[in-house]
């Protein structure tokens, strides 16, 4: 315990960086004392990077729902314009084949009169 509080390591931080602590020992030994720092800095170091990490994984994240946001936006347009060609292609088509029937319709009328 006396050399975690030498080394500036709370307990409670000591059990979830996994240390093993024994809370009967009552010594202090200045090379485990000088262990503990070099090791909870070097642990402190991998923390941050692991927060810059965690930053950099948020900005991708937000970058990346971003553009799935505008690719999802110009696939409803394009899918949008395509029903629009698609019902004037269709327009297009039945116009000569109604054009077509009338003519038959009036052709057979005269026909039967």
């Amino acid at each position: 315990m006396r050399e975690l509080a030498a080394s500036g390591i709370p307990r409670n931080m000591a059990g979830r960086w996994g240390l093993q602590v024994d809370v009967r020992r009552r010594s202090s030994l200045e090379a485990n004392v000088g262990a503990l720092r070099t090791w909870a800095a070097a642990s402190a170091q991998k923390a941050a990077k692991v927060g810059e990490v965690k930053k950099m994984e948020a900005e991708v994240a937000k970058v990346e729902k971003e553009v799935v946001h505008k690719v999802e936006k110009e696939a409803a347009k394009a899918k949008k314009g395509a029903k629009k060609v698609e019902k004037e292609v269709a327009a297009a088509v039945e116009k000569p084949l109604k054009a077509r029937q009338r003519k038959k319709k009036t052709t057979k009328e005269k026909r039967s009169a």
